[in-house]
């Protein structure tokens, strides 16, 4: 399976110490679209799908992954 992520905006709330995140991830060819928070003192991204999430929970690493490396217009593609 083909995994790509564009991570299009990523933001550090200072006064929350959280961050917030957005994108999409292309899986074999469907497109979904996600939101994402991340609490500085927890580990892991809370990602929220707008419609229909990927049925592949290995997806999420994927975009965990990504969301780790980037910082703005960010492409990450995988084969998983």
């Amino acid at each position: 399976m083909k995994v790509t992520v564009t991570i299009t905006s990523k933001v550090f709330r200072e006064q929350f110490g959280d961050w917030l995140a957005g994108g999409r991830v292309e899986v074999d060819g469907k497109t979904y679209e996600f939101a994402v928070m991340r609490h500085e003192c927890r580990t892991g991204w809370n990602i929220e799908y707008t419609d229909e999430e990927p049925e592949d929970e290995a997806v999420d690493k994927v975009v965990e992954e990504a969301l780790d490396a980037a910082n703005l217009e960010y492409t990450l593609t995988r084969e998983i």
